[in-house]
């Protein structure tokens, strides 16, 4: 494989979108409450969103 390291930053890629900071979309967390249900486990969308962003 021919590949060259190169000798400067060329770009930097941010996921500001729910990963770094929280935009305030809640549909990622009914996901999950309705994921961890079907294993009989009763989670909030308080605590499915917790770990989310910051």
């Amino acid at each position: 494989m021919n590949y060259k390291q190169p000798d400067q930053l060329q770009a930097v890629v941010l996921d500001w979108a729910g990963t770094v900071v929280d935009f305030g979309s809640f549909a990622p967390t009914q996901i999950f409450v309705e994921a961890f249900a079907e294993f009989g486990v009763a989670v909030s969308l308080e605590e499915a969103r917790g770990p989310m962003g910051m």
